[in-house]
């Protein structure tokens, strides 16, 4: 029987305000993952992952061409620890549209996920 993936995403406006929703949010469904929106972090270092069994990826400014401004308002996702994922390296986000991508490959299911915000124009 094929096992059924879980991938959920949240537009948070901000992980400083969003933490106990987050944290809550995975406690109560157990997505395998989940992409967030809008983190206006750098980093979800503060989320204490670990904790809960979930990891994640989100660019920094070492990772993209685009401003620092668009990384902090950026995209994550979180995964489950148990995953084996690959790190899928998206060149660069559009500083016209303020378009922000990044992406994994959830290689227990062989399958990608991207993570949007596509700003209205």
């Amino acid at each position: 029987m094929t096992e059924i993936i879980d991938i959920d995403t949240l537009n948070i406006n901000g992980v400083p305000s969003s933490k106990s929703q987050i944290i809550s949010y995975l406690e109560k469904f157990q997505p395998h993952a989940l992409c967030l929106q809008e983190t206006k972090q750098i980093s979800l270092d503060s989320l204490q992952l670990e904790k809960i069994g979930y990891d994640y990826y989100m660019k920094t400014p070492h990772d993209t061409s685009s401003s620092i401004q668009h990384t902090i308002h950026g995209n994550a996702v979180i995964f489950k620890k148990s995953l084996k994922i690959e790190k899928i390296r998206i060149p660069h986000s559009d500083p016209v549209t303020n378009a922000r991508f990044v992406a994994i490959k959830l290689i227990n299911f062989d399958t990608t996920i991207v993570s949007c915000y596509l700003p209205a124009t």
